[in-house]
């Protein structure tokens, strides 16, 4: 299989972008630089914020997000991934400005899922109220909740004061009694549906039984780049 080269459309935060890139190295089989990925990323953080743009009157984030898309285009790569949830909101004007493929980060974890009837989706209001996770996990029957207003408070709370403003440690146990509540102790999934939330996973100790979409995106992003991942 021909070699293909990775554009990663990022900086929705730039920690998540970092994360991808490294579960990309992580993860693909290799054992020296040369067999590893050619990946090329434009991380622009300037892009306007895709919950607001979607919830309220904030900027449309379209123009960038497209600028962005053709900056990876034109510079060489073979397709393109998004670590961003809440942008894919966005996804059939991100595809219409280029030529090459994006692989879908939420139709790829939806097609990972196996014997759930039902997860929850941990995201921003942007993700829940866009609709993005609902309409693709209803295509598959799998019943879709998300968190009531607690959670969520505790949620936006990870994303905008813990990740995105670079903290080292988070106190996650108000977090984790509240999310027990709601899963009954783990027993239905929960979907990392904000990319920050797929690092705040490890590095804050949160606690459930998750569904990482960054970490399927890296996999899938690795097997459709002609590489294999050190799982295969």
């Amino acid at each position: 299989m021909d070699k293909k080269t990775i554009g990663i459309l990022g900086g929705m935060g730039p920690r998540a972008t970092c994360e991808l890139y490294s579960m990309i190295i992580s993860n693909t089989k290799a054992s020296l630089d040369q067999e590893h990925i050619h990946v090329l990323i434009d991380s622009n953080c300037q892009i306007p914020d895709r919950t607001r743009a979607i919830i309220s009157d904030g900027e449309s984030p379209v123009e960038m997000l497209q600028a962005s898309a053709k900056v990876l285009e034109n510079a060489g790569a073979d397709f393109l991934i998004i670590p961003c949830n809440t942008s894919h909101h966005f996804y059939d004007e991100i595809a219409k400005a280029v030529h090459i493929p994006i692989l879908h980060m939420i139709k790829e974890t939806v097609s990972e899922i196996r014997n759930e009837e039902k997860v929850i989706v941990l995201c921003t209001e942007g993700t829940r109220d866009s609709g993005v996770y609902g309409k693709v996990l209803q295509a598959n029957d799998i019943g879709c909740i998300y968190p009531d207003p607690i959670l969520q408070n505790e949620v936006n709370d990870i994303i905008y004061n813990a990740v995105k403003k670079g903290l080292g440690s988070y106190d996650a146990s108000f977090f984790n009694q509240e999310l027990a509540k709601l899963d009954h102790g783990h027993e239905i999934a929960a979907i990392l549906g904000c990319t920050e939330m797929s690092y705040a996973a490890q590095q804050y100790h949160l606690e459930g039984r998750f569904i990482d979409p960054m970490l399927i995106l890296a996999k899938k992003a690795i097997r459709y780049a002609g590489y294999q991942c050190i799982d295969d």
